[in-house]
């Protein structure tokens, strides 16, 4: 099994603390899946941490869901990890990256698309999707379709901006050319 760990830093430069790091994993060997990748992390309001990743058989592979885990702010342990987001359809979600809203929700981009062929997800094909939790990360909800031709972020943090909408950093993904990635911003 692969292993998946993250190395967290916490800190609060505006309250002038110090600086704790700590790396750990946020599930123990022996992990219910055979594969985990893509970390995305936000702390909740009451200082408590959220991470969430995509775990399955495989990078691509059909039935890849999003998992997450909640690091106890009280206790410092991890909760033991639990589906977030999956497909009804076995179609994998992958890539989650959240953020937090100035009213405390949990916004989470993720990302989805099989060739006509299967079931698997391909970079080409991906289709941009958006997932909400209004209770600190505990449920999301189903995840909505983003407009034709949004992706959303696909590895850095929405902004939220004064006028209350999100700037996503996302990127393509050239058909022709393997490793070709264009960023730009939604």
């Amino acid at each position: 099994a692969l292993r998946f760990s993250i190395c967290l830093v916490l800190f609060a430069v505006a309250r002038a603390v110090s600086v704790d790091i700590t790396h750990e994993f946020v599930v123990e060997p022996p992990q219910p899946w055979d594969y985990s990748h893509v970390c995305s992390i936000v702390e909740l309001d009451d200082s408590s941490i959220l991470a969430v990743f995509q775990a399955g058989e495989g990078e691509g592979h059909e039935g890849l869901s999003i998992w997450g885990a909640t690091r106890d702010a009280a206790t410092g342990t991890w909760s033991a990890p639990e589906v977030k987001v999956a497909r009804d359809d076995n179609v994998c979600v992958m890539n989650p990256c959240i953020s937090a809203d100035d009213a405390g929700d949990i916004h989470m981009c993720v990302h989805t698309g099989g060739s006509k062929r299967d079931k698997k997800c391909h970079t080409h094909f991906w289709t941009g999707m958006t997932s909400v939790s209004s209770d600190q990360g505990a449920t999301f909800s189903a995840p909505a379709d983003l407009p034709d031709g949004y992706l959303g972020c696909i590895k850095n943090k929405c902004i939220q901006m004064s006028n209350g909408e999100f700037l996503c950093p996302s990127s393509t993904e050239s058909v022709d050319k393997i490793g070709i990635w264009e960023s730009h911003m939604e």
